[in-house]
């Protein structure tokens, strides 16, 4: 009899409309003059859909007394009764079935764990798993939810052991990739959180959710260093009205990072309104206006009621604008002030460059000899230029400093093909380009003209007339060319102007 419902249940269950199902169900179990098998089954059917509490429980009461389909009255009331408030009812009924060797009995197993940690009854949910442990059962629930108590008990590492198992066992748990992706972040383990977040995305989940993970993916990529993947994920996401305020915070960060000064113009004002202008985004729009000699702008940026001029940090970068714009005795007030508060050697470093810039060699000589040698462009430059750079000093020497003392352009060329010539960099010739002979096209360039401007390095902005290079995606024909003060090309990059900055611009074509 039980095969005779079961083709006209196959046949209900095709129906792709619930509502129609179900209605086609109530005439069967009428039919059938309330068969249980066929009850049992509009039951689960009611269940799957998502049906009112009210019409699975009208089922539930016919199933009653039957012990043929008791695991199944029992686990099923069981889900009903933890969708309540008291939970305790569920897991007293779930039970009088864990022991058993059932379909039902199986799925109570992986309820009950679920239902123990919502009652805050950890002891129980790690007796529980022990016992499925003893008996060569453990599920994919238990050991999820123990994972979270020992989250809850501030043992990571095996919680991460626990639903890394759980994952294994159940690898369509979307919660089990969600909690697992938070505990690899948690732990700074970014790439193993990105691999969950792009198993998530795989996965049916909700809109919410995705969301969520299209938000994080740039974050992600941005800590393992994959900037690039980080960027074109940001512009992928605002593409698709996806956006918040760390989002456009990471993507002014990366834009200034890697040369795109126009995405860094359009997004100043967004940040100083997200962010109230914090330390970090102030240096980053100050060194981005100084990389393309806006200095004019730079000072606006110190003058306005955004920022805390009393701030160290502040005044450094100030003077450093100053002496870029050439203005060297309002720097040196400036670093003079400072001087009177602490003797940071930074501080004196940039007061020695004064100095020098000045003419005056034998005061900026002494107070660089009084200064420890850091690892820094600028401190190589000016003992360099004073005499007084020790070679010895140094177990592996720089690459600045050997081409301060011996130039080879074979080793600059190197340099710029290991960093823009590869098709993983953000910033990246185009693959037709000849690397080496754009570099010597770029060394004669810089031999010939005047920089655009010089600190403790000579910088030109060039257009090289034709796109021959991308920026995050972005074809652009610019680039930003360093020298030696007065001397050879140390390095270059391909960048995006901004409008202002197109101002600055020298041509190559």
């Amino acid at each position: 009899m039980n095969e005779f419902y079961k083709e006209e249940i196959d046949k209900i269950l095709d129906i792709e409309k619930a509502s129609k199902a179900k209605k086609e169900f109530d005439k069967l179990i009428e039919s059938s003059n309330h068969n249980h098998y066929v009850i049992a089954e509009a039951i689960k059917f009611r269940f799957k859909n998502n049906f009112q509490q009210i019409q699975i429980k009208e089922l539930l009461e016919e199933l009653d007394g039957d012990d043929e389909y008791y695991d199944l009255t029992t686990y099923y009331n069981a889900v009903l009764e933890s969708r309540k408030v008291d939970k305790e009812k569920a897991i007293d009924g779930l039970e009088n079935i864990l022991h058993k060797n059932s379909e039902y009995a199986e799925k109570a197993r992986k309820l009950y764990p679920e239902l123990l940690y919502d009652t805050e009854d950890y002891d129980t949910v790690m007796s529980f798993y022990e016992y499925l442990k003893e008996n060569n059962d453990v599920n994919d629930a238990a050991l999820f939810y123990v994972s979270k108590i020992y989250y809850f008990h501030h043992d990571i590492d095996k919680a991460k052991e626990f639903a890394e198992e759980a994952v294994n066992l159940n690898p369509n748990e979307i919660k089990y990739h969600t909690f697992l992706r938070a505990l690899y972040q948690d732990t700074k383990d970014y790439k193993n959180a990105l691999k969950e977040v792009r198993k998530l995305q795989s996965m049916n989940i909700n809109p919410s959710l995705r969301n969520k993970l299209d938000i994080l993916l740039p974050v992600l990529y941005n800590e393992i260093n994959y900037t690039g993947k980080a960027f074109e994920a940001i512009k992928a996401n605002i593409q698709n009205g996806i956006n918040n305020t760390n989002q456009e915070l990471l993507y002014f960060k990366l834009a200034a990072a890697y040369g795109d000064f126009k995405t860094v113009d359009e997004l100043t004002e967004t940040v100083k309104r997200l962010n109230n202008f914090c330390s970090q985004y102030f240096r980053t729009l100050v060194i981005s206006y100084q990389s393309e000699n806006l200095c004019d702008k730079a000072i606006d940026v110190f003058n306005s009621d955004d920022v805390d001029n009393s701030v160290f940090e502040v005044k450094v970068s100030k003077a450093n604008t100053l002496i870029q714009m050439n203005r060297i005795s309002e720097a040196k007030k400036i670093i003079s002030d400072l001087l009177k508060k602490s003797n940071n050697p930074q501080y004196k470093r940039s007061y020695a460059f004064c100095l020098f810039l000045e003419g005056n060699y034998d005061d900026a000589r002494n107070i660089m000899q009084k200064i420890p040698c850091i690892d820094n462009r600028l401190d190589y430059y000016l003992r360099y230029k004073l005499g007084i750079l020790d070679i010895n000093m140094f177990r592996n020497i720089p690459t600045y400093v050997k081409l301060l003392n011996n130039y080879d352009f074979e080793s600059v060329y190197r340099d710029i093909r290991n960093r823009i010539c590869s098709d993983d960099k953000p910033c990246r010739l185009n693959k037709d380009v000849n690397v080496k002979k754009f570099a010597y096209e770029m060394r004669d360039y810089v031999n010939s003209v005047n920089p655009t401007y010089s600190f403790d390095k000579d910088t030109y902005l060039i257009d090289y007339g034709y796109n021959i290079a991308h920026v995050n995606g972005t074809p652009t024909s610019f680039f930003l060319a360093d020298a030696i003060p007065g001397g050879e090309l140390i390095t270059m990059k391909p960048v995006i102007p901004s409008k202002d900055g197109l101002k600055n611009y020298q041509r190559v074509r």
